[in-house]
């Protein structure tokens, strides 16, 4: 009976659950009733809602806080249970002399010389790999067990509780849609025992490449509570880009603390980009565990979809809960892009196994991580060709457009297309070649530029008008969070307004070299304009006056005059 007792201290105490999910504020109370009213409580922390079922490991009489008359439970095959426990290399030497159920009982409150230090010990690997063996040996759930957030109607004993199914988010708050409960092993124990379930799940993340902010302030993030960890130079949630850059993303995945409970994981990144990326092709993924190239890793990329995917990802790999699994990749963003809001958007979600229980035979059950995303803008700006008054618009002047390293920016049907370092060539060049011409009914339209200072230059005014001396200086300034780290992906683009919260196109007046003119961009329109007036040129006086005129009047007189003379006297001469 002393044994006894201090069997139904321990199981009284003992708990062994691990959920695979990241923790939430709230949580459902799962509860376990005995025929004699008792209950079990379980209250998961990830907000989901649990089917909980039960299988009796004991049966006996629960009474002055101990249980007794032990023999098997109705939800387990004792002699196959015994005979597992003998054999097994971990725990058979505890179980060896064992005959029956009350034996198993003893062995299970047994101690290691200091009543203080039990062989099973709450959570600890003995007893999780005593859960693992019952349920090898389980034969029917206990009548009546099965309910939503709760197993109720249970009779005295010692029970294995589990998810019999996959849990549920009815509201969507839930960050982890699929864990399920580590195996929980209870012994009923008064009017109400609380068991407060331990939850650890895999996380994701999605990061791009912000150029400007490379050796910046924004490298570095805690993820999933991994100190340690480091985002790569420059990476975050918010960047911006020319039409035709090759934009580079990493994913990141970490693993759950109770990844060493797996016998195998099923691991597997799906990453979708939007359609103004081109995908890269599958040898261009990269997948690297631990900064190490990560083997047995299948990369598909099928249109817009980008999948990494592990069947088991210990296989082949030095893995752990601590690990981080990176997948790199560039996509190269084509002349489809938005111009400013609602910016390009791409996300990504991990599929892992929710069931620590799984041995690895046949097809894992599957969690789902919410997704997490970034964003990525570009710009634009119009050029008006106008005259003095500012309204009327002049054809034929033409011009260059240079960023800040003095390369010549060429587009294609008003989309950029790249940067060139030779100056156009006004007599033949086109926009291809850098060269922008205005016309008498519309702007110059250069959309797909990334954030930065530019630079326009008149190569030729328009007939009589005065070409301009000097460059017009142009900088496209967005205005962004702080905090690049810190923007909420969401799938419906209602936070790309969040991330891109102003833009600003400001300009010179000639020779000015201040931006001190509007062009009236929008975060919504995504560019400014920039006007620029020539003026026309002067019409300078000419010397010699009216004698020159009078001259040539006088002299015309008198030669017609002579001719007149001439042919009268022709005429006197044959009449005589």
């Amino acid at each position: 009976m002393t044994k006894m007792r201090r069997f139904a201290a321990i199981a009284a105490a003992a708990a062994m659950t691990a959920c695979m999910a990241m923790p939430m504020m709230t949580g459902f109370a799962a509860s376990v009733t005995t025929g004699n009213g008792n209950t079990i409580t379980v209250t998961p922390s990830d907000g989901a809602t649990h089917k909980y079922e039960a299988y009796q490991i004991f049966a006996g009489t629960y009474s002055g806080g101990v249980l007794t008359d032990i023999t098997w439970g109705d939800g387990v095959d004792g002699p196959a249970l015994l005979a597992a426990l003998k054999g097994d290399t971990t725990l058979g030497t505890y179980f060896a002399t064992c005959e029956d159920a009350e034996d198993v009982a003893n062995a299970l409150a047994a101690t290691s010389g200091d009543p203080a230090t039990p062989v099973f010990e709450d959570d600890k690997a003995n007893a999780q790999a005593f859960a693992k063996l019952v349920a090898a040996n389980l034969t029917a759930v206990t009548s009546g067990s099965e309910a939503t957030n709760g197993v109720t109607k249970l009779p005295d004993g010692y029970y294995l509780i589990q998810d019999s199914e996959s849990p549920t988010n009815p509201d969507g708050s839930n960050p982890n849609s699929g864990a399920m409960t580590r195996y929980v092993v209870r012994v009923t124990a008064g009017a109400t025992v609380e068991v407060n379930a331990k939850h650890s799940a895999p996380t994701v993340m999605k990061k791009v490449e912000e150029e400007s902010l490379v050796g910046g302030t924004m490298e570095t993030a805690d993820f999933a509570g991994n100190s340690a960890f480091e985002l790569g130079d420059g990476y975050n949630d918010i960047a911006d880009y020319d039409i035709g850059d090759a934009v580079s993303f990493k994913l990141y995945g970490t693993l759950p603390s109770t990844f060493d409970d797996y016998a195998a994981y099923y691991y597997k990144f799906t990453d979708t980009l939007d359609s103004q990326f081109n995908a890269p092709a599958k040898e261009n993924v990269k997948v690297y565990i631990d900064g190490k190239p990560a083997q047995n890793a299948t990369v598909t990329v099928t249109g817009q979809n980008i999948t990494v995917e592990f069947a088991n990802i210990k296989n082949g790999n030095t893995v752990n809960a601590n690990s981080i699994v990176t997948v790199e990749y560039d996509a190269v963003l084509n002349n489809t892009a938005e111009i400013g809001l609602p910016g390009q958007k791409n996300a990504v979600k991990l599929n892992y196994s929710n069931n620590p229980n799984w041995d690895g035979s046949g097809t894992s059950t599957t969690g789902e991580t919410p997704e997490d995303g970034v964003i990525v803008f570009t710009y634009g700006i119009d050029i008006n060709k106008v005259d003095e008054t500012g309204t009327t618009k002049l054809p034929n002047a033409k011009f260059a457009v240079k960023n800040s390293a003095g390369q010549y920016v060429t587009a294609t049907a008003g989309k950029f297309s790249g940067f060139v370092t030779e100056a156009p060539d006004v007599a033949t060049g086109s926009t291809t070649t850098g060269l922008f011409v205005s016309s008498a009914d519309s702007v110059i339209t250069i959309e797909g530029l990334d954030a930065g200072t530019y630079t326009i230059v008149e190569l030729e005014a328009p007939e009589g008008y005065n070409k301009l001396t000097e460059g017009i200086k142009v900088e496209v300034a967005p205005t962004m969070p702080t905090d690049r780290q810190a923007w909420t992906y969401a799938a419906d683009g209602s936070t790309a307004s969040a991330a891109l919260t102003g833009l600003s196109v400001m300009y010179d007046a000639e020779s000015a070299q201040t931006l001190g003119n509007d062009g009236g961009a929008t975060a919504n329109s995504g560019k400014g304009t920039v006007k620029i007036e020539n003026k026309r040129g002067t019409s300078l006086p000419g010397t010699g006056g009216i004698g020159t005129t009078i001259f040539y009047v006088v002299g015309g007189t008198l030669v017609a005059g002579a001719g007149v003379t001439l042919i009268a006297k022709k005429r006197m001469k044959k009449e005589d």
